[in-house]
């Protein structure tokens, strides 16, 4: 008896470890079936499974519906005309992927003036990741035109869309509307409460767009936390995991990067040039909107056209905790930094902003301005060099209130000209330890000023900043620098300076956006 309640024990024993192993193993997804297509030498009527027995047209692509795993391989220097929007969702660790195959230039798809749509389109489908190809969209009907169109509707989450190494270009969009041009990323309906999540935009270059560059949106978009929303007005469902990085973005009719309506989004590495070319409007390189702790870092901006805006960067309304930081912006009509908040239906729906470690050189109108009511905003460890006359250090203007609670720390403000301020408006205005070199320090009622300085920065080679992120060393402080442990210590101060040198959470940090030298 008791041998035989041995062998069980030891057979229960055996059994048990045998699930729980086999519980660990990887789970293996099954491959998918690679298609290819090619324009000249391919026949719908082949299986398109072989190099040898290709695919030819968009038509065949676009009926069918692919599964995980799935690839679609277009033939490098084949041109295709039409949309191209295939079937079909991929899942979790088994996306479908667009690429090309062969040597040669990339494939084109040339949507020859789709109105409403994109030349590439997905609608209401996850789990895609589309490389390498040529995308354009021109043509002479009128109407709201899209290199890219990825679009949600009243579906729920959307997961995993990754756009990565394409060329958008030549999109004759509309001017009137900023949610048309290169890369339109959209959620709308008002049934089903929908987003994206996990979207990567990444390594695209898109020029000669109308009117956007790169755009993410949503119809759901009422934000509690910085507006009344009622029951009127959509609920608040932001896109999250969004990243739009190291894109070179250029000759946009409006904005360049428009980022809305997402949840800590990360904006970074991007160059973006010659935003507001022809729109005349209301536009920025770079800016968020409705957004919840967006991170903009370590991007260009500069010859963005006309004072319609035209800054490098925007911290627009209905957003709280952006950070803005390790940006160079330069030769921007409009100016360097500003932050919106519409008084007349969301007063103060900009709030606890932080503009840090940034460089501007010789942007115009104004350096940093804001719109309507934002309050809480910080702005420390810059460095501003201006050659140029009428540019305003500071600009505070009326949208249906004004800006409170401004902050100015640590700052470099060197002009070889004189400069102004507009700034009598704003309440509780507070100046530390910044550095005038060539700029009258504000005064006023409403200013707080401390810790100031008018000495010679002792900049390395002030105006030397060219083409690039990397062309700036001019800003750093040289050895000799009174400004070196001359700054206010920074709470949360994001532990390093815009060439990556360490800032110490205790010690007096450096005026300016360089903190080298500071033990």
């Amino acid at each position: 008896m008791e041998k035989t309640v041995r062998r069980g024990l030891v057979s229960l024993v055996v059994m048990l470890m045998l699930v729980l192993s086999y519980s660990h193993v990887p789970v293996t997804y099954a491959a998918g079936t690679i298609y290819y297509v090619d324009s000249l030498g391919g026949d719908d009527m082949n299986g398109g499974t072989s190099e040898s027995a290709a695919w030819k047209t968009l038509s065949k692509v676009n009926a069918t519906t692919f599964v995980p795993g799935d690839q679609i391989l277009f033939k490098a220097g084949g041109i295709w005309t039409g949309q191209l929007s295939p079937k079909g969702s991929g899942s979790s660790g088994s996306p479908i992927i667009i690429n090309q195959y062969g040597t040669g230039s990339k494939p084109i798809i040339n949507g020859g003036g789709l109105v409403n749509t994109g030349a590439f389109r997905l609608y209401n489908q996850e789990y895609w990741e589309i490389n390498n190809l040529e995308i354009t969209n021109k043509g002479t009907t009128s109407g709201q035109k899209m290199g890219v169109s990825i679009e949600a509707k009243d579906i729920g989450t959307l997961n995993h869309i990754y756009l990565k190494n394409l060329v958008i270009h030549d999109v004759n969009g509309l001017q009137t509307d900023k949610q048309n041009g290169g890369i339109w990323v959209h959620t709308y309906g008002n049934v089903v409460q929908s987003k994206f999540d996990d979207i990567q935009i990444t390594n695209n270059t898109v020029y000669n767009t109308d009117r956007a560059g790169i755009v993410v949106t949503s119809d759901w978009w009422c934000n509690p936390d910085v507006v009344t929303c009622g029951s009127t007005r959509p609920a608040y469902v932001p896109s999250t995991n969004v990243v739009v990085s190291n894109n070179f973005v250029y000759s946009l009719g409006g904005d360049g990067i428009s980022i809305r309506d997402t949840s800590s989004p990360i904006v970074e590495y991007n160059v973006v040039h010659d935003a507001n070319a022809r729109s005349g409007d209301y536009n920025n390189a770079i800016w968020t909107y409705n957004a919840t702790n967006a991170v903009v870092q370590y991007n260009e901006a500069y010859l963005t056209r006309t004072s319609k805006d035209g800054l490098g960067f925007g911290l627009d309304y209905l957003q709280s905790g952006a950070i803005y930081q390790y940006n160079y912006s330069h030769d921007n009509e409009g100016g360097f930094a500003a932050v919106y908040s519409d008084g007349s239906w969301a007063p103060q729906s900009n709030k606890n902003s932080v503009i840090r470690y940034n460089i501007s050189q010789n942007d115009k109108t104004h350096i940093f301005a804001w719109y309507g009511p934002t309050t809480d905003t910080q702005v420390y460890n810059n460095t501003v060099y201006n050659s140029n006359r009428r540019v305003k250090v500071l600009d505070i203007i009326n949208w249906s209130g004004y800006a409170k609670n401004i902050t100015f720390s640590n700052n470099i403000l060197y002009s070889t000209v004189s400069m102004s301020y507009a700034i009598s408006n704003g309440t509780n205005l507070d100046f530390k330890n910044n550095n005038f070199y060539g700029v009258t320090p504000p005064s006023g009622s409403n200013v707080t000023i401390t810790g100031t300085t008018t000495v010679n920065p002792k900049l390395v080679n002030p105006g030397s900043g060219g083409v690039g992120r990397t062309t700036v060393d001019g800003y750093k402080l040289q050895n000799t620098s009174p400004l070196i442990h001359a700054g206010v210590v920074i709470p949360n101060n994001g532990g390093k300076d815009y060439w990556g040198t360490p800032v110490s959470a205790t010690n007096n940090p450096n005026i300016g956006a360089f903190n080298g030298y500071n033990p």
